[in-house]
């Protein structure tokens, strides 16, 4: 069971992943309207104000290892791809405004992709869910409604060997269903 902190942190992960689909375009904004250059050529890229990105930049490291750092305190899966870009740019140039419009572009798609994905998987677990709990459902009702039902059956040794087939069997299609939703995005 995830605790509070856990919890936050995740949510703290998406807003940051939320936050970092626009940063591509910022870059190529400010690539684009000539912004000032560091020592080595690369942009002067401010996106992340109040991180350590700046500080490690100002304090001397280099573009590609205070990104580099940042992929590693934050996590999100689309930054490598932005350190990359950036990292290639610097060595052999080219059009940074361009490449991080393109850039941009596919950050984006993979987002709408994952989101897709997500309320896809989010609807197989639904359908699972209801699957799983109607027979017992419907069980409980016919036990409360009619007692008499099932009284005639229930004292019977097959009975109980059928219910736990059923049992083993709905648990064996609750672990297909899941293996079938769960996936890593």
């Amino acid at each position: 069971m995830p605790t509070y902190r856990a919890y936050r942190v995740d949510r703290r992960r998406h807003i940051q992943a939320a936050a970092w689909i626009d940063a591509p375009d910022d870059a190529a904004a400010k690539t684009d309207a000539k912004a000032e250059l560091c020592d080595d050529g690369a942009p002067a890229v401010e996106l992340w104000q109040g991180t350590r990105l700046v500080d490690e930049i100002t304090y001397g490291a280099d573009l590609e290892t205070a990104l580099r750092n940042l992929y590693f305190r934050i996590g999100q899966d689309d930054l490598p791809l932005f350190v990359t870009a950036v990292a290639i740019q610097g060595s052999t140039g080219g059009n940074l405004g361009e490449i991080l419009e393109n850039l941009s572009k596919v950050i984006r798609e993979r987002f709408k992709m994952r989101r897709k994905i997500k309320s896809l998987a989010a609807e197989g677990r639904a359908s699972a869910l209801i699957l799983s709990s109607l027979p017992i459902g419907m069980f409980l009702v016919v036990f409360f409604l009619v007692p008499d039902f099932y009284g005639s059956v229930w004292k019977e040794s097959m009975t109980k060997i059928g219910l736990g087939l059923a049992g083993c069997w709905m648990g064996v299609g609750n672990l297909i269903m899941y293996r079938m939703v769960n996936f890593r995005i």
